[in-house]
């Protein structure tokens, strides 16, 4: 008897050193899914958000689009929260500081709430987001704001709608760092999307590019739980041709892996152009 409590006793005492993770329990749900209108003639932009599970409270996004702002201008918006924080506990005045959102409601009700990106010129990016989280779906709205240092509004893209799906162990979700957004929705045996929006600056004779949509349907098999797949498509609306490689590696909760390619010019009667996309980590969780 003494022996079974010391043995229960011990068991317990590894659970609770195991943390809440290995249990579960706070292992965030996880959402994935896009938003639109489209930013390009390829698709819709990689979108996801977390929760907690049992109150539905938001704790982390990301997103990356260009937002098309007046007189036919553009500007790239890449966005990551890992922190969530209500703005009521802020010193008045400050801001939230880079990847916190700073809310006005977050509950099972709902959330809203802005992070802000300050430029070196002393301008500002304010992304506006709300939404409503439920058991498998979350919906809302996002609206960028950039503000030169004289406080000017010089692009408002409006509300723009975002959708995203739970579904654990299916669909997975995180980013590039630095780089961008991922999405990814599997089966048993084959990756059947593979979704990025991933910002890039390499490119030949001053361009930059941003790759709004890679999305892979199908053809990527899992086996022993790895897969790879090379891309190349010529999207003639937009005269370039992209090649694209993809690997990675799935766990239970989590999945990991590599991304790289080129997109490269072939517009006729214009010099050519070439964007890399250098190797570059992803990793995303399910839940």
């Amino acid at each position: 008897m003494i022996l079974r409590v010391i043995v229960v006793a011990l068991i317990a005492s590894l659970v609770a050193l195991a943390g809440p993770d290995a249990r579960g329990a706070q292992r965030p749900a996880v959402y994935g899914g896009s938003v639109g209108p489209l930013s390009s003639l390829l698709g819709p932009d990689a979108f996801f958000v977390t929760a907690e599970p049992s109150t539905r409270r938001l704790t982390g996004l990301g997103l990356t689009y260009i937002a098309a702002c007046w007189g036919g201008s553009s500007t790239p918006v890449t966005l990551r929260v890992d922190r969530v924080v209500r703005a009521s506990r802020l010193a008045v005045g400050t801001t939230p500081p880079a990847n916190v959102l700073a809310t006005d409601r977050n509950d099972d009700a709902g959330f809203s709430g802005v992070v802000i990106h300050p430029d070196a010129g002393g301008g500002r990016t304010e992304v506006h987001i709300d939404g409503r989280i439920d058991a498998r779906r979350a919906s809302g709205a996002a609206r960028s704001m950039t503000f030169s240092s004289s406080g000017q509004l010089t692009c408002d893209t409006g509300p723009r709608r975002w959708r995203a799906t739970r579904s654990p162990s299916r669909i997975f979700a995180g980013s590039i760092p630095g780089a961008g957004t991922v999405v990814i929705r599997r089966d048993e045996t084959n990756v059947l999307l593979f979704h990025t929006t991933v910002w890039t600056t390499r490119c030949a004779r001053g361009q930059t590019w941003l790759v709004p949509n890679i999305a892979i349907t199908g053809g990527a098999d899992i086996r022993n739980g790895r897969f790879a797949r090379p891309v190349e498509d010529a999207p003639a609306e937009l005269g370039v041709i992209v090649r694209y490689a993809i690997a990675g590696r799935f766990g239970a909760v989590r999945a990991s892996g590599t991304f790289r390619g080129t997109i490269t010019g072939v517009n006729e009667g214009q010099l050519s152009w070439t964007c890399t996309i250098a190797k570059r980590r992803w990793s995303v969780i399910s839940g």
